[in-house]
């Protein structure tokens, strides 16, 4: 004697829900009756489809086996395929897209969608295999999704009514609790996503204003952040300094210790103007040997003393050359503060002093510290 169908099994559970007893027979034959086959339903914009659609033991599966469903029994099921409408899908055809309100929830059956964020649908941000769901936030709202949602290849697809569905669930909270878990995780996977685009945006940012020997800000970021600070002392009356540090014999230690070493000491430099300055000065490395500190609200006597410091710091330590070479280096610092002035004519006058600083003898700032006295 055959065993009855599944789909069979469905319609009897559907007419008796109560007949539990053949409904929960998992290893029954499956096979689609035309007469109890779900709705076969065209998705805009698919131009036509042929025949209704015979959902085999393989897609059935593959139905029951997905996270929204997993947990119900064949009653429940049998009500669900019922309630389903299966669509086929050509190459492209989108089922969700943005300003578009969607009132569907998707559960692949076979095929593969794709996640676009461009109309084009080249930017694939994740793929959707047999058994996956899309489109669960219809349950909540019917608002646009902010993606492209479209067949990567040909597939099928079934579809439930969201406000049908909602209160199917009513009656299944097991599917209500597979929803919210569905929903969480959609949510940790768009965090874990924006996460990465923010942080390699973040990083890009980063390079684009940063040197990236000494971490240190570029050239770049200091004609804008230090033109604007200056722009504000200006307006405030408020008094501000830059300092010109210029690394003493650098070339030099380029051409006898080699580059390695050389970028050796211009790391120490950059970590000594990192430790010996306040949280509101801000130092970047201005050129291969030189680096510029802006110390806003600082007069020129108290910049002096600022730079005092930090030659000291610098030419206290021994820097590593490679090898066994180690070295002590200096530092010449010129400070020039006149907030009336723009940020190449302070920077200007800087500069010079520095080279005053080097032409006694370098390692000293300029003006000494004795001559504001």
């Amino acid at each position: 004697m055959n065993k009855p169908g599944l789909i069979t099994l469905f319609a009897r559970c559907l007419a008796n829900p109560e007949a539990h007893t053949q409904c929960m027979n998992p290893k029954s034959e499956i096979k689609t009756p035309e007469s109890t086959a779900p709705p076969t339903r065209e998705m805009p914009p698919p131009a036509s489809m042929a025949a209704p659609v015979r959902l085999d033991t393989e897609t059935l599966e593959t139905l029951r086996n997905s996270k929204l469903f997993k947990g119900i029994d064949l009653p429940q099921f049998a009500k669900i395929v019922a309630m389903g409408q299966v669509h086929k899908l050509g190459f492209g055809d989108r089922v969700i897209e943005p300003g578009e309100p969607n009132r569907r929830i998707f559960v692949v059956l076979e095929g593969q969608l794709g996640v676009f964020l461009d109309h084009a649908m080249q930017n694939n941000v994740a793929r959707l295999a047999p058994g996956q769901v899309v489109g669960e936030h219809a349950i909540l709202s019917d608002e646009s999704g902010s993606v492209y949602v479209a067949a990567q290849w040909p597939a099928l697809v079934m579809s439930f009514e969201a406000n049908a569905f909602r209160e199917f669930m009513a009656g299944a909270p097991v599917i209500a609790l597979n929803l919210i878990e569905l929903l969480s995780e959609r949510l940790r996977a768009s965090n874990q996503w924006r996460m990465k685009t923010d942080m390699g945006e973040a990083h890009a940012e980063f390079q684009a204003t940063h040197d990236p020997l000494t971490g240190l800000h570029n050239r770049r970021w200091m004609q804008e952040a230090f033109e604007r600070e200056i722009n504000r002392h200006r307006i405030d009356g408020a008094p501000i300094t830059l300092l010109s540090v210029d690394v003493d014999h650098l070339q030099k230690i380029n051409e006898s210790a080699g580059r390695s070493a050389a970028d050796n000491v211009l790391k120490h430099v950059a970590d000594t103007i990192k430790q010996v300055l306040r949280p509101s000065d801000i130092a970047a490395r201005e050129s291969g040997d030189r680096f510029a500190v802006l110390l806003p609200g600082a007069s020129l006597s108290a910049a002096v003393q600022v730079a005092e410091r930090l030659r000291k710091a610098v030419n206290q330590r021994q820097v590593h050359l490679g090898g066994r070479m180690a070295t002590s280096t200096s530092v010449s610092i010129g400070c020039a503060e006149d907030a009336t002035l723009s940020l190449d004519a302070l920077g200007e006058l800087a500069h010079e002093r520095m080279k005053q600083a080097k032409a006694q003898g370098r390692n000293r700032v300029e003006p000494a510290p004795s001559h504001l006295h």
